[in-house]
């Protein structure tokens, strides 16, 4: 069944993927063009055990369950994984009253600050090990959606309209980048936040968001959605995507922007420039979607899942190949992927 991208974004809360340099909804999981054997591919998520959805976490055709509070629901709405070291992913679980933010080290759970409840959407890992997650929680005594990221379990407000998230987030030295979007009464507002400054971006529709984050040459990039519409940002440029539909990931490789997402081409492909590569010609339309994309050669690699009845696939693509990894747990849910070299 396809899912809206109003319906996804909520899903992940407010996404995902995950950005090479940072991120989850989307995640571009590479630096830049490289030879190298094909990526691994790891993929975030929950399913149904019954009586609760339970997080987890696939590497390829292995899954790997995550501790909520053991009687609620909970979810994995990211997953990262630095050069060296654990599987990060980063999401919430449920006391019964409210949505915990927290983030998994392999299967060991921290939660973060956020007292009347929140999701952690998005994950980073430096190279120096220090993870940063990225998403919203709620103020004014549970009132307010307001966006936030976490250093640590630090909480940083990041300021914007009446509610709003962060969706994707990375960190270069001192610097904090995140992406998402806030509201302004009636329409949402695509924007991105250096520390705590937020840059408003562009777009022509009602509302627009900012599902991805990456920094080339000095330059933020940012992929997401105006109004419909897929989209990404050089700094505050906007270029349109052909087609219906949203990005959830980009890259800088080799002088060429790649982004990836969904597009009423049919579902999951991905743009070089604004030409589209459709990923999803054996797949029924508007059943899969594209979370990251990795250039390694010439060869352009993305993951992300397709519907097959009441789950989700997790799978990926060499160039136009797809490869399943098919779970056989109830009820599958994929909210992120990422590709590790």
């Amino acid at each position: 069944m396809k899912a809206s991208y109003k319906a996804r974004q909520r899903r992940t809360t407010a996404l995902l993927a995950i950005l090479g340099l940072g991120g989850c909804l989307g995640t571009p999981s590479a630096h830049g063009p490289s030879e190298a054997s094909p990526p691994s591919v790891y993929a975030a998520g929950s399913y149904d055990d019954g009586q609760k959805r339970i997080p987890c976490y696939w590497v390829e055709t292995g899954r790997t369950d995550l501790p909520g509070d053991g009687s609620h629901d909970a979810q994995a709405n990211c997953v990262f994984v630095p050069d060296r070291g654990a599987v990060y992913s980063a999401g919430y679980y449920s006391d019964g009253k409210k949505h915990i933010p927290c983030r998994w080290r392999g299967t060991a759970r921290t939660d973060l600050p956020g007292s009347a409840g929140g999701e952690a959407v998005s994950l980073f890992v430096s190279s120096g090990g220090w993870p940063y997650a990225a998403g919203f929680y709620l103020g004014n005594g549970g009132t307010k959606q307001i966006p936030c990221y976490w250093a640590g379990t630090t909480r940083f407000d990041l300021p914007g309209g009446s509610a709003g998230s962060a969706l994707a987030i990375t960190a270069t030295g001192a610097k904090v980048y995140t992406a998402g979007y806030y509201q302004d009464r009636t329409r949402l507002i695509p924007c991105y936040w250096v520390g705590t400054t937020r840059t408003d971006l562009p777009f022509s529709a009602q509302s627009g968001q900012a599902t991805s984050i990456y920094l080339s040459g000095g330059v933020v990039y940012t992929a997401g959605a105006d109004g419909g519409t897929p989209c990404y940002w050089t700094g505050t440029a906007e270029t349109v995507l052909p087609g219906r539909g949203f990005a959830t990931s980009i890259l800088v490789a080799g002088g060429k922007v790649f982004a990836a997402g969904e597009s009423t081409a049919g579902g999951a492909c991905y743009w070089v420039g604004t030409t589209e590569t459709d990923l999803s010609r054996d797949i029924p339309p508007g059943s899969s979607v594209v979370y990251s994309i990795l250039v390694s050669g010439d060869t352009v690699h993305a993951s992300g899942a397709r519907d097959e009845g009441s789950i989700e696939v997790p799978c990926s693509w060499a160039d136009s190949l797809r490869t399943d990894f098919p779970d056989t747990a109830k009820g599958a849910k994929i909210n992120s992927t990422f590709l590790k070299q």
